[in-house]
Parts: structure tokens; sequence; C-alpha cells
């Protein structure tokens, strides 16, 4: 749609300032989505599809449940997260992304298994020592994907807590993202994102989405 007249508005609340929150993230997304929807430029259709890149709560998910998947692999979940997931349950994104929860959590050895279609796991290691070396497969056994989806049915991902990179300040793992384009990424070490950044850095792209529906 040309010409709409909230657009430059909306662009100023594309990126989140520094430090910012995930609960102040959503309020950001949900200020851009109530912008929209009070348009009267706009029809209900619009104003109605517009709903589809807000923020979703999902299944229940109690203490019990975190407790149980924290023990099933040994790990400790971020504070922020395991909040998240007391708040909103089996929280997530819908839009063209197909942003979808993953939970209880699934090792990144499974996930590319299935992507692969190698159930044995040999193979697979053998794979993954061609294709982005002996330094992978140390690592993947430390990898916990807690979100996935595809771009257009084409470009699947996942988002995973790192266990191999703990944050000195905060002893939690970092969030970083896969793809099946960046099978060698696993190799390397780096910090991901806090729980914080991770949604800040989502509802940018959600905004993006949005303001690329009006350009």
């Amino acid at each position: 749609m040309d010409n709409f007249k909230k657009l430059d508005e909306i662009k100023k609340l594309k990126e989140g300032p520094d430090n910012e929150t995930a609960e102040e993230a959503l309020e950001r997304l949900g200020s851009v989505i109530k912008m929209v929807k009070n348009s009267d430029e706009l029809d209900d259709d619009m104003k109605e599809y517009i709903e589809s890149y807000k923020f979703c709560e999902g299944d229940k998910v109690t203490e019990e449940d975190i407790k149980k998947e924290e023990e099933r692999n040994d790990i400790v979940l971020p504070k922020k997260y395991k909040e998240f997931l007391l708040k909103y349950g089996k929280f997530g994104f819908t839009d063209s992304e197909q942003r979808a929860p993953i939970f209880p959590l699934m090792s990144m050895t499974d996930i590319l298994s299935d992507w692969f279609g190698r159930e044995d796991k040999k193979e697979l290691e053998q794979y993954l020592l061609k294709v982005a070396g002996e330094k992978a497969l140390t690592r993947l056994e430390n990898l916990y994907a807690f979100a996935y989806g595809d771009r257009q049915l084409q470009l699947e991902w996942n988002h995973y807590f790192d266990y191999n990179c703990i944050d000195p300040e905060t002893g939690e793992p970092g969030i970083r993202f896969f793809d099946q384009e960046d099978i060698e990424d696993l190799a390397a070490d780096y910090q991901g994102a806090s729980f914080d950044a991770f949604m800040s850095w989502a509802v940018d792209e959600q905004i993006e989405l949005i303001v690329n529906e009006f350009e």
C-alpha cells in the first residue's frame, strides 16, 4: 500500500533501543500493531491480516514441566526464558517466517538427523565431519533448540541455546541462530545473545515484515 501515513512513525520503532528488555520489545510490537489497526486508511481485511504478526501465547507450561526438561537434558534454562514459559506458555510469533516454539527442547543432533535424513548417528557424524569439522561434533551435544521455522517453505532454521559458551556474568547460555546454509557455523565459538536481546531482535524482524507490507 502506497503512502500509508503512519509508515514513517512505524519505521521509528523498527529497531529497539540498547538494553531493551523482552517485555519492552513486546510493548513495541503491540504499539505498531495497534497503530495499524487504528488507522482509518485500511480496510478490515488488512487490519485483521496484521494480527498475524503478533506475539502469541501457547499451551500452558508449569514449573514441573520446566524442572523435568532441565533434568532430562542436565541443563539449567535461562531465567527470563523460564519466566516467559510460565507466563505465556509455549510462546512464539505467527507470520510468513512461521516462527514456532519447541518445548520440550530438541537437541541439534536430532534436528540435523531429521533435516538430512541421517537417522544413524554415526552417518550424521561422518557427514558433519566432512562439512563442518570435528569441532562441530564436539559442540553439537550441548546445543538445544527452542524455536524453529521456515522461510516460505524453503529454508528451515532454528534458535538454540548454546551450552558450550556460558556468559561469565549471568552463568547462562547464549542464544544462536542456525539454518541449513550455515552448518559450518556449528563449529564457531562465540557468545550468543541474551534472552532479552533475542526477543528485541525478534520484534525488530516482526516490525520489518510489517513495514514491508506497506512499501
